[in-house]
């Protein structure tokens, strides 16, 4: 392959292993265990065109066989629509949750005072200059 540098059939067959481990899903990381390299060798390997050409398709061959599996799963079940929208449309329909929060600032205020040495009133002062700028 022109461009290309020359592989020895050890690299030959961890490009083969990351390959394979990116069909399946695996993440780069994952991936690149599974061809016994580091994360960094992976990165250094991406360099070159072909060999990145590669990975991004393995990458979509295993989104699509997984998307695949989940439109599939999702005629039968509603779950399998929502965990797809969920994720893919992240933006769109992720789950909300509402988080209701009391701080009672004085008592905090006192506690930041008594800490660090500072005038309690002031602290509330501030405290209080904070809050009007938010509300």
């Amino acid at each position: 392959m022109p461009g290309r540098r020359p592989r020895t059939a050890a690299g030959a067959e961890r490009e083969t292993a990351i390959l394979g481990a990116l069909r399946l899903g695996c993440t780069r990381r994952a991936a690149a265990a599974v061809g016994d390299v580091s994360e960094d060798t992976l990165r250094r390997m991406m360099m070159d065109a072909q060999f990145a050409d590669a990975v991004r398709k393995a990458e979509g061959e295993a989104e699509a066989t997984y998307s695949g599996i989940v439109a599939q799963a999702a005629i039968k079940s509603w779950q399998a629509a929502a965990w797809w929208l969920e994720r893919r449309k992240h933006s769109d329909y992720a789950q909300r949750s509402v988080v209701d929060m009391t701080v009672d600032y004085t008592k905090e205020a006192q506690r930041i005072a008594a800490e660090f040495g500072l005038d309690a009133s002031e602290v509330m002062a501030e405290a209080e200059r904070v809050l009007a700028e938010h509300r």
